[in-house]
């Protein structure tokens, strides 16, 4: 999802990889929606909510903001994160959920 490559999954946590960096989620839950305090940039803002929403993530407010579209997602063990496009940089039409 988003260019992320999952190394490692558990109850208790998930490690996501990008490059040389890894990400690591804990805690959260099915029941419990966390903030995470991640966001992430994408190219193509509708292709990556389309890839949440068929991995059985959640999508959240959705808002444009400061030359950017943003849109929060929960993932499926509850952790929130935002998706964020850059309107200078879309090359398709605007994305069609903000």
């Amino acid at each position: 999802m988003i260019g992320l490559e999952p190394q490692f999954a558990s109850p208790d946590w998930t490690e996501l990889k990008w490059r040389d960096a890894t990400v690591a989620l804990h805690g959260g839950g099915a029941e419990e929606e966390r903030e995470s305090g991640l966001g992430f940039e994408v190219d193509h803002l509708d292709a990556a909510l389309t890839e949440v929403e068929a991995a059985g993530g959640r999508i959240g407010k959705e808002r444009s903001q400061a030359g950017t579209y943003l849109v929060a997602i929960v993932d499926t063990e509850g952790n929130s994160l935002t998706l964020r496009q850059q309107i200078h940089r879309r090359t398709g039409p605007k994305p069609t959920r903000v």
